[in-house]
């Protein structure tokens, strides 16, 4: 039998259990913290003047940009690339349409 154990409990005192939580718990769950979404909203928006004004300037700034938010692991990296890639394509799309309506 073990020195230390009388009777199944601890012959040695124990600490009283912390019933106060840690400074990460609030509201009784763990705060997950996000990594932000400053990359994301940097695709959005590059992606939308992708769009409208200069895709072959604006819409590599936006894939990369998405790219980055990506590897950051930001919830809408995704999302974000699909968008960067579609206001490229559509910017580019749209300049040669107009080009040929414009075209006399």
């Amino acid at each position: 039998m073990n020195a230390t154990v009388v009777g199944g409990i601890p012959a040695y005192p124990q600490q009283p259990p912390d019933l106060n939580p840690p400074p990460y718990m609030m509201g009784g769950h763990a705060a997950v913290r996000s990594a932000g979404n400053k990359f994301s909203r940097a695709a959005f928006g590059l992606a939308v003047l992708a769009l409208l004004i200069l895709p072959i300037v604006f819409g590599p700034l936006a894939v990369g940009s998405a790219v980055i938010a990506l590897r950051k692991g930001e919830r809408r990296g995704r999302l974000a690339l699909i968008l960067a890639i579609a206001g490229m394509v559509l910017g580019f799309a749209f300049g040669v349409i107009r080009q040929f309506l414009l075209a006399d």
